[in-house]
C-alpha cells in the first residue's frame, strides 16, 4: 500500500483504502535563493521540534545526517553519535569519528566481524519477526545493534528521507533481483511479467527529475520499510527530513527548463556516483548553505567519497572514495575465497563501502541448515533441486548465487516463523524472540509480543 494512505478493515474482511495526504501542487518560486531559504527555515523548526532527550544520531559520512549534525552544533543540541561498521572501520565509521572528535561529542562505532557469523542465525530469526518476514539477514545487524546499544536511548534521530527530499535522489536502483526458479509449487503463480531489474523506476521518471511524490509513497517504502519497522520496535524513530513543511515546500522548487532528463537507470547510478564524489551544486543545495553557514570542520571534513561541502574536492578523500568503489564492485562480484576479494583483505580495503559482510556471515553450515531444514524442504516454498544446485555451484565458486540464496533465506525464516511457528506451538516465534528477552530488559517485558 502506497504511503499517505487511510486503511480501513472492518469485521466481515471488507479492505477500503482511501488518500489521507497528497502533494500540493506545484507552485514555483521566483529563485534558487529564496527555495533554499524556505527549505532551511522548514528544515531548522523541524529540528528543533525533536525532542532529543535520551536521544543518540546515527551519523555516517553522507551529507544528510552531516546536515543534521551541523544544525546541532549550531543549536548546541549535539546528542551521542554512533556508526555502524565492518572490523577495519568503513570509510562512514572512519568520517563519522573525525567529525565527532571535532566538535567533543560522544561516538561509538558499533563493529561486526567475522565473530558475528555466530550471532548470525538469531538475530535473522529476529528481524524476520519485527519486519513482518520482509528481511531477515540483511537486517539482522539492527537487531544486533540495538542489542549494543542497551536501554540507555529511547529516540533514534536518522536521516532517513533525507535521499528523497534533500535532493530528489534514490536508497536503492532495483529489486533484489532473486531467481524467481527457487520458489517452489506452493508459490506457483509469482512471477515478475517479464520486466527486468528497472521496471520500478518507469513510472517515477519525469522530463526533469523522479517524481518526488512517488518517492515518497513507494520508494522508500520498498527500499526501507522492514529497517524503518524493525527500528521502530525498539526506538522511536525520528529524522527532520519527516517534516511535512519541509516535504511540501519541495513544491516551490524553480522551474528548470533545460535541465537534463532522467531517462535511464544508468543514468541515475551516474547521478548518484557524482553526488558521492563530487557533490550537489552548491546554490542547489539547502543542505551544502546550511552547513556553510555553520562553517568549520563540519563544512571542510570530506563527504562520502571525497567532496567538501566547502567547495572543491580532497585529493585524499577521492582516493580513499576510489577504493571504496572498488570494494563495493567487488563484494558485489566475488566471494570471499577469490584472489581479488583476499588481495583487498590483504591491503584492508575489504569493508570500506559496507558493514554488512553477508558472504562472510552467511556461511556453508547456516545456508545449508536453514534451506535443507526438514519443515521448508516439505512446505514447498522452495524448489528443492534448484537449491540444492545453487547451494553447490555457489560453495564450490563455480557461480555466485548470493542473491537468490539471500531471497531464499528470508523466505525460509519467514516460514519458520509466521507458518511452522504457529502450527508447531509457537516454536519458530519463541526462536525469534529470543535475542529481544535481553534487549528489551530491563525497559520492559515480553509480554504483547
Amino acid at each position: 500500500m502506497p504511503g499517505g494512505r487511510f486503511l480501513d478493515v472492518d469485521t466481515r474482511g471488507d479492505v477500503k483504502v482511501t488518500p489521507a495526504w497528497t502533494m500540493p501542487a506545484m507552485v514555483p518560486l521566483e529563485s534558487w535563493d529564496s527555495y533554499i531559504d524556505l527549505q532551511i527555515e522548514a528544515f531548522n523548526e523541524a529540528l528543533r521540534r525533536i525532542d532529543l532527550e535520551r536521544t543518540c544520531l546515527s551519523l555516517t559520512g553522507g551529507l544528510d545526517t552531516r546536515t543534521i549534525l551541523a544544525a546541532s552544533v549550531r543549536d548546541g543540541r549535539t546528542v551521542p553519535a554512533f556508526t555502524m561498521s565492518w572490523k577495519d572501520v568503513s570509510l562512514d565509521a572512519r568520517t563519522a569519528t573525525k567529525l565527532c572528535r571535532a566538535y567533543g561529542i560522544e561516538h561509538h562505532v558499533i563493529r561486526f566481524d567475522e565473530a558475528f557469523a555466530r550471532e548470525l542465525p538469531e538475530y535473522a530469526l529476529a528481524a524476520s519477526r519485527l519486519s513482518g518476514g520482509l528481511a531477515s539477514v540483511g537486517e539482522a545487524t539492527e537487531v544486533a545493534l540495538y542489542d549494543r546499544i542497551g536501554t540507555t536511548y529511547v529516540t533514534r534521530l536518522s536521516g532517513y528521507l533525507g535521499n528523497q527530499v534533500g535532493r530528489g535522489g534514490v536508497e536503492q536502483l532495483s529489486p533484489r533481483s532473486g531467481d524467481l526458479s527457487i520458489l517452489g509449487s506452493a508459490l506457483d503463480g509469482v512471477e515478475n511479467g517479464g520486466r527486468d531489474d528497472h521496471w520500478f523506476y518507469d513510472e517515477a521518471r519525469t522530463d526533469t527529475r523522479l517524481n518526488l511524490e512517488f518517492l515518497l509513497q513507494r520508494e522508500v517504502l520498498f527500499a526501507s520499510i522492514g529497517n524503518f519497522c524493525l527500528g521502530n520496535h525498539f526506538m522511536v524513530q525520528q529524522s527532520p527530513y519527516a517534516s511535512r513543511s519541509l516535504i511540501e515546500a519541495t513544491t516551490r522548487a524553480p522551474q528548470e527548463p533545460n535541465a537534463r532528463a532522467i531517462d535511464s537507470v544508468p543514468r541515475m547510478r551516474l547521478n548518484d556516483l557524482r553526488h558521492r564524489f563530487l557533490g550537489e551544486a552548491e546554490e542547489r543545495s539547502f543542505q551544502r548553505k546550511l552547513i556553510n553557514v555553520v562553517g568549520g570542520y563540519v563544512a571542510e571534513c570530506p563527504v562520502n567519497w571525497g567532496w567538501r561541502v566547502s567547495g572543491g574536492v580532497a585529493v585524499k578523500g577521492v582516493a580513499l572514495g576510489a577504493l571504496t568503489l572498488v570494494d563495493a564492485f567487488v563484494g558485489s562480484r566475488y566471494r570471499e575465497e577469490s584472489v581479488v576479494s583476499r588481495l583487498l583483505a590483504t591491503l584492508r580495503i575489504s569493508g570500506l563501502h559496507d558493514f554488512r559482510q553477508l558472504r562472510r556471515w552467511c556461511d556453508r553450515d547456516f545456508t545449508y541448515d536453514t534451506l535443507r531444514a526438514k519443515g521448508v524442504c516439505e512446505s514447498g516454498i522452495l524448489d528443492g533441486q534448484a537449491i540444492e544446485r545453487m547451494l553447490g555451484e555457489h560453495f564450490s565458486s563455480r557461480r555466485d548465487h548470493h542473491r537468490s540464496l539471500m531471497l531464499a533465506l528470508d523466505l525460509a525464516h519467514a516460514y519458520q516463523i509466521y507458518v511452522s511457528g504457529w502450527h508447531e506451538g509457537g516454536t519458530g516465534l519463541v526462536q525469534a524472540v529470543a535475542p529481544l528477552a535481553r534487549i528489551r530488559e530491563p525497559r520492559q517485558p515480553l509480554t504483547g509480543l
